[in-house]
């Protein structure tokens, strides 16, 4: 707390009897059980703070990790957590690290910034092959996370059944020629009409054109060789046309069929239809049946209409433009252009089309299909065999990979809300680069084995692009993100493993090229080096110095960053730990020291401690010393650090380092100092985690019982004065209850921020220098969570 009047401070002091020489002065001049608290909210009177906000901005987590052992337990794998995907953020936050085997599992208390939604999970074996997944810890406790391959709960309602039916039960394919039908042949006329309920039959070799009736109900037979010259003809009211074994229909010029109401064109296996520039267009549930060859240029079903190939059919382009419309193969389907919108294709051989666009359709394929060019919105691709694209674009679309099966891909342009739904040991493959954006895509694996998605590249445009989940292991080493935020979501038990390092192996059949066999790194299995160094999340403590009363909130009369570093021996326990703290600012006039409590830690537990530098210790305030490098008479382990802060900056007392410009304020490089704590025998992390810590500034009480502040509801020091504890100023702690250090309005005097974050500037309250804090606090933690992500810049201190 400081005023912008250093006079009035003077003039106080004077009053009170109080004469000072402020440098080098060691008196006890602040004496808060003579002041009376004011009681100003840091949010104003009319905005409460619950009582039930602890104003902690970090939070612990109980985690169980097993590892996925396959050296049967004669090796440890490494285990480390952090807040972003390792492979592809090199600034990922590293928030844990240890070991674990089989029957040995990682169970660690990782402490995590209170904004933290996931924590990204790596497990590297003995062999130096690395996997990766995630878990939300939002709300969460306690989680158990598995490496292990197992089931899922995730199977889809759209998975299908494994086989496909080769034609309707109902369709009829084979249509023997009746006897009494009427023969044309080389002598009939060139311009022949049919009449509407006769058969007829072509036998030889005939050249012309045939009419067929407006009435319809007529049949043509091929046995012989119809040479069309017409333009086109009209199949009616259940007219057909039927090419028999040995029999063919050609066309060289241009030719339109239309068929309407139940017309039939059918093909018996070794007859032929050959009409390269031929139109077929049926409606009214029209249905053409190859059994043997179909060579035309475009098949239309605009309404109802139906097409069975159980033979070779080429289709220079195919539209389909109704839900009801279908298509089943069961041979050798080609087809240079596709356009389907809605209805279905059922694919039970080999299905080859060039351009392929598709709205609404749902593709089933029981064998082979082969796309080189394919745009697919909305629909459904159920794949239950092999599936190979060159180029495709899909937006809202479904793919299903059953069992044991393969859908490859070449180049994926884009994939805008599609969903990929994995069976057990499926195969999805992008050879070149997968494109993903803003409209969500989903990958799960939702058998009882997992599935693979062995994507070369991905490249990510946007938000939340895609969710990774389910029983499914993702393969990639290659990862673009092209904007800011959080492009995907991984969620165990899905797993993301380096390119190669696969360690799903899939039996090679004849549905999925191969399979994936798994070989290993290649590299003989160590165990980890011991012991393991670990430099954990760094803090940001800010202090107001006025305790028992509130001050003026800029938080700035004592600033430092500590940032831990732990030796972990091979029992995941801490053998050392290394504080690297860094004294940023000192924005109060009064005199000030600082030390550590650690709050898990007895002082017969520490063998040593080392400080690299003192120039702030005079043993005015932290006196007397244990041989270990403790101060003395204490219950748990309180460490000095400077007994005069201002002192530490080579500063007199009453001089503002580092808050703001002009002649009250000096500006000073930030002042390192590293603490080493040696234990005797190794403690538990949970013991010394960041949250464990317990920073403090005295301000007061130097040479008897001192004014400790500390952060709110952590325990003041056995040499603080407690008798004055919530009994004078604004203080409302209360030993009895275990609350310190927070007013009757739940206000504070110490605050700890992940990271290194700027703080306020003088005379400014954070309040203002952090526009989000009110939604905080007020909110008892529960919205803007990361708030002090989003300073305002023109409030917090920079350095000119």
């Amino acid at each position: 707390m400081k005023t912008r009047k250093r006079t009035l401070f003077f003039a106080l002091l004077l009053l009170a009897g109080v004469y000072p020489i402020l440098t080098g002065c060691e008196h006890d001049y602040y004496q808060p059980e003579r002041m009376e608290g004011k009681g100003t909210s840091l949010f104003g009177d009319n905005i409460a703070v619950p009582s039930s906000f602890d104003w902690s901005t970090l939070r612990s987590v109980n985690l169980d990790i097993e590892v996925d052992d396959r050296f049967d337990g004669n090796y440890y794998y490494l285990v480390e957590l952090y807040d972003a995907h390792p492979f592809f953020y090199e600034n990922a936050s590293l928030l844990g690290k240890g070991v674990a085997k089989k029957g040995i599992n990682f169970t660690f208390s990782p402490t995590l910034p209170n904004g933290l939604e996931t924590i990204f999970i790596k497990q590297t074996d003995p062999a130096g092959m690395e996997k990766v997944t995630a878990v939300s810890v939002d709300d969460a406790t306690q989680l158990s996370v598995s490496f292990l391959h197992g089931s899922s709960s995730l199977r889809s309602a759209t998975a299908s059944a494994s086989s496909f039916r080769a034609a309707p039960a109902d369709l009829q394919t084979s249509y023997p020629t009746p006897a009494d039908a009427i023969v044309i042949n080389e002598q009939s006329p060139a311009n022949y009409t049919l009449v509407t309920n006769k058969a007829y039959v072509i036998r030889g070799t005939y050249t012309g054109a045939i009419q067929f009736p407006n009435e319809g109900n007529v049949a043509l037979y091929v046995e012989g060789t119809w040479n069309n010259s017409s333009s086109g003809f009209v199949l009616q009211d259940g007219a057909k046309l039927i090419v028999q074994d040995g029999g063919c229909f050609a066309a060289s010029g241009t030719v339109e069929i239309t068929g309407n109401n139940n017309s039939t064109l059918v093909i018996a296996p070794s007859g032929s239809f050959i009409g390269e520039k031929t139109t077929i267009r049926f409606t009214g549930a029209g249905k053409v049946i190859n059994n043997g060859i179909l060579d035309a240029s475009l098949i239309h079903f605009p309404s109802l209409g139906m097409m069975y190939n159980a033979g070779n059919a080429s289709v220079g382009e195919f539209q389909v433009n109704s839900p009801e419309s279908s298509i089943v193969n069961d041979n050798r389907l080609i087809i240079a252009k596709a356009n389907f919108t809605n209805g279905e294709v059922v694919n039970n051989n080999l299905l080859e089309i060039a351009d392929l666009h598709v709205n609404g359709t749902t593709i089933r394929n029981s064998k082979k299909v082969t796309v080189t060019n394919g745009e697919f919105m909305n629909g459904i691709f159920d794949n239950h065999c092999l599936a190979e694209f060159g180029k495709v674009t899909t937006s809202g679309t479904v793919f299903i990979g059953a069992e044991e099966t393969l859908l490859s891909v070449d180049e994926y342009t884009l994939a805008s809300g599609t969903r990929f739904d994995l069976d057990s040991h499926a195969i999805f493959e992008v050879t070149g680069s997968i494109s993903f954006n803003s409209t969500k895509s989903y990958i799960n694996g939702i058998g009882s084995k997992t599935a693979l998605a062995r994507l070369e590249k991905i490249i990510f445009n946007g938000w939340n692009n895609l969710d990774i989940e389910g029983n499914l292991e993702l393969e990639n080493s290659n990862f673009s993100n092209l904007s800011s935020g959080t492009a995907f979501s991984l969620k165990a038990p899905a797993l993301w493993v380096q390119k190669g390092e696969s360690s799903v192996t899939i039996e090679a059949t004849e549905c999925n090229n191969g399979g994936n066999p798994v070989g290993g790194s290649g590299q003989p299995p160590v165990n980890p080096s011991f012991p393991i160094i670990w430099n954990g999340i760094d803090v940001t403590y800010m202090f107001e110095d006025n305790w028992p009363l509130l001050g003026d909130y800029d938080m700035n009369d004592v600033v430092l960053n500590v940032k831990p570093s732990y030796t972990i021996e091979q029992g995941n326990r801490v053998s050392q730990l290394d504080l690297a703290v860094t004294l940023q600012a000192v924005g109060g006039i009064k005199k000030l020291a600082l030390g550590m409590q650690l709050d898990g830690v007895a002082p017969a537990s520490v063998k040593g401690v080392g400080v690299t530098t003192n120039p702030g210790r005079t043993n005015t305030v932290f006196g007397s010393i244990l041989a270990n490098g403790l101060e003395s008479g204490q219950s748990l382990a309180v460490i000095p650090i400077f007994d005069d802060v201002h002192m530490a900056f080579g500063v007199d007392a009453g001089t503002m380092v580092n808050t703001t410009a002009g002649d009250q304020s000096v500006t000073r490089e930030p002042l390192k100092v590293t603490v080493t704590i040696q234990f005797n025998t190794p403690v538990n992390f949970e013991d010394v985690a960041i949250d464990r810590l317990n920073p403090f500034i005295v301000n007061g009480g130097y040479s008897s019982r001192r004014y400790e502040v500390h952060m709110a509801g952590f325990v003041p020091t056995d040499k603080a004065n407690r008798e004055i504890l919530g009994k004078v100023g604004d203080d409302n702690s209360s030993v009895e209850e275990r609350r310190y250090y927070v007013s009757d309005k739940n206000m504070i005097w110490g605050l700890a921020v992940p990271g290194s974050c700027p703080y306020p500037k003088e005379f400014t309250s954070i309040r203002k220098a952090y526009p989000d804090l009110e939604k905080w606090a007020v909110s008892a933690g529960e919205e803007a969570k990361d708030w002090y992500t989003r300073p305002d810049l023109n409030f917090v201190y920079r350095s000119k």
